[in-house]
């Protein structure tokens, strides 16, 4: 009986070899999906943003959104992101009909259609609680913008920057505000949430969430993250005693 030939198509590819020969597209190098690709860079623009706004604060922030260690606040940002999804679709459906969008893009360039594909790698900066967004891409459209010097995400992070120093801690009770307004907590997790806040960024992916985050509320989080944080290391520390759990009878 004659040898197998390994091009037969009724003969098993065993090998590497002939797996490749039998399919040669499999070793032909294949490009990332372009939309794939511009979400990867958009995922990073967010992340630069807000290490460029808040420096090393950005890490100690994430924490706070830690399922592991703060929880509450984990399911609040999950919860805030799905309803700026929800809201999104909304909006997408008032366009659809002609109506004017419950939610109001500014990108500072040209104007912004969420349902065009070309705008997929885009980052969305979402004021918690608000109709406002702001979008970022990755370079100007507008030729007016061209030639500007600072990038889109170089100038949001000068926004944002400016916002904070401007609007961190304001106590806007001290000119007549009743404390219902845009610089209210939306943090929520504290029973005795309120009084001055501060901007709170965390990241999902393409989009920023900005919470605005009273002193209580953040000290909150702050004892529970240390309080998850020690009750943690206690049981890594025990599941690595070899005498515990205890022999039992």
């Amino acid at each position: 009986m004659s040898a197998m030939d390994p091009h037969e198509p009724w003969h098993p590819a065993t090998t590497p070899e002939e797996i490749r020969t039998r399919f040669p597209a499999l070793s032909n190098p294949r490009a990332m999906a372009p939309n794939a690709n511009t979400q990867v860079r958009a995922i990073d623009r967010a992340e630069q943003i807000t290490a460029q706004v808040w420096g090393d604060g950005a890490a100690a922030d994430a924490i706070l959104f830690n399922p592991a260690r703060v929880p509450a606040l984990a399911a609040r940002a999950d919860a805030a992101a799905a309803e700026f999804h929800r809201r999104e679709s909304e909006a997408s459906r008032e366009r659809a009909q002609g109506l004017a969008p419950s939610l109001h893009y500014n990108t500072y360039d040209t104007e912004y259609d969420p349902d065009t594909p070309a705008e997929q790698g885009v980052v969305q900066i979402w004021r918690v609680g608000t109709n406002h967004v702001n979008i970022v891409r990755d370079r100007w459209h507008d030729q007016v913008n061209r030639d500007r010097r600072m990038s889109p995400a170089a100038e949001m992070a000068s926004v944002l920057q400016h916002d904070i120093n401007m609007l961190d801690r304001w106590d806007c009770a001290e000119y007549g505000c009743d404390g219902d307004c845009d610089l209210s907590c939306t943090v929520h997790i504290a029973k005795a949430c309120g009084g001055t806040t501060r901007l709170l960024p965390v990241n999902r992916g393409t989009l920023v969430l900005l919470f605005r985050c009273c002193r209580v509320c953040e000290v909150l989080a702050g004892k529970i993250a240390a309080n998850t944080y020690q009750t943690n290391a206690k049981i890594a520390e025990l599941e690595a005693r070899e005498d515990w759990p205890p022999d039992t009878p």
